[in-house]
């Protein structure tokens, strides 16, 4: 029994070096690639060139649908339709200056002059910058306008002045100048868009951050194990004393306190998750990270207080006052949690972006999917069920 249990501490202290070392690894590794001005140039070259092939081959559909159909409108065409939803890719068909066809409502009517008469391939319209592919055919144009980053006044949940996410960049270390001269970025063509300018960020995008964090988190739950076994081996006869229960629950809060207190490691807590834009609430919850690190600690916590705690059922029931106050004392413990769930609760719906408007299924997104597993972990705070089981005997 020995030699399995020093082989499973021995694979966990492996796997715990194998998920520090990954994790690293990948970080660097994407770090470079979103800093690097010649690698950034390229994803925006390609994902451009792409874009492109398919506007042309959905203009050159337009076209010949409606020479083969003169005389009837060609609205209704559900495939462009969802294709410029998708693509953010806006598709207009004029017959001289009036607009016969629009595939969605991201051009302004205003600005038909722009759209029709400059010659530009990249123009500001309205509301974000795009990469222009026009066709004419007699009085007829066929234009496709391909979103490269959108340009709005202001800014809110709704409207982002964020490059698509196709595109794998972002904002806030990427920008975009039409009046730039160096690092032009070009269209299929070999036409000149725009300039970009690349600064250095420590900031993951979106889907590589949320990579590290599942990797922190694997990351805790091996050193915890090894916590927890370190104990039992510094004190082998007192597997499920008060001694080793009391120190593995202090090691924990120990952890979890030093990592917020310090911010370590801080590669996590450069996360947009662990600041305050999606969630803050008190100095003691100043991002939905730690509310999501804190609710996980408890629930840790609970389940170890609750498969280790063992009360003798033989014994006999207390009498008196001392019956009286530590029915009183865990009944209280019991409201605390209960107030705590409610607050959590609460206070992730008032002080969040996070959308939780359930009627409304494809406004949740992946942050409210973790907002609805915060309060299933709130709702499952095991220390109650080691409580009942104290009142039980009582």
């Amino acid at each position: 029994m020995r030699k399995k249990a020093g082989f499973k501490i021995l694979i966990v202290i492996i796997l715990f070096a194998i998920l520090v070392i990954s994790n690293i690894s990948y970080r660097n590794y994407k770090l470079s690639l979103q800093n690097d001005l010649g690698k950034t140039k390229k994803r925006i070259e390609q994902n451009i060139f792409r874009k492109e092939k398919i506007a042309r081959e959905n203009l050159e559909s337009l076209k010949n649908y409606s020479e083969q159909y003169p005389g009837q409108n060609i609205f209704g065409l559900d495939r462009i339709s969802k294709l410029s939803e998708k693509e953010k890719i806006s598709f207009q068909v004029y017959n001289n200056d009036s607009l016969l066809y629009w595939s969605d409502n991201k051009l302004s009517d205003h600005e038909n002059n722009i759209i029709l008469f400059s010659d530009s391939n990249f123009i500001k319209i309205n509301n974000g910058w795009y990469d222009m592919i026009r066709i004419k055919e007699g009085h007829k144009k066929y234009i496709a306008a391909i979103l490269i980053k959108p340009e709005y006044g202001f800014e809110n949940d709704y409207l982002v002045n964020e490059f698509s996410p196709d595109f794998r960049i972002s904002s806030r270390n990427v920008t975009i100048s039409s009046s730039g001269k160096t690092n032009m970025v070009k269209n299929s063509e070999g036409n000149d868009l725009f300039s970009i300018t690349v600064k250095n960020t420590s900031v993951l995008e979106t889907v590589d951050e949320s990579i590290t964090i599942i990797l922190f988190l694997l990351e805790f739950l091996a050193l915890l194990y090894l916590i927890h076994h370190g104990i039992r081996k510094l004190f082998p006869k007192e597997k499920r004393s008060g001694l080793n229960i009391s120190l593995f629950v202090v090691s924990i809060i120990a952890l979890r306190l030093l990592t917020f207190y310090f911010k370590i490691p801080k590669s996590l807590y450069d996360t947009r998750f662990f600041s305050p834009l999606y969630f803050a609430s008190s100095e003691f919850l100043p991002s939905l990270g730690d509310l999501l690190w804190n609710s996980l600690v408890v629930l840790i916590i609970g389940v170890f207080l609750f498969q280790n705690l063992r009360f003798k059922n033989d014994r006999r029931p207390q009498k008196g006052i001392l019956r009286i106050s530590l029915s009183f004392i865990f009944n209280l413990l019991l409201a605390l949690l209960f107030l705590l769930f409610m607050k959590t609760i609460r206070s992730l719906v008032v002080d969040s972006t996070i959308s939780f408007n359930l009627n409304q299924i494809f406004s949740i997104n992946g942050l409210s999917l973790i907002g609805l597993f915060i309060i299933f972990l709130a709702c499952n705070y095991y220390p109650k069920h080691s409580f009942n089981r104290l009142s039980n005997i009582l």
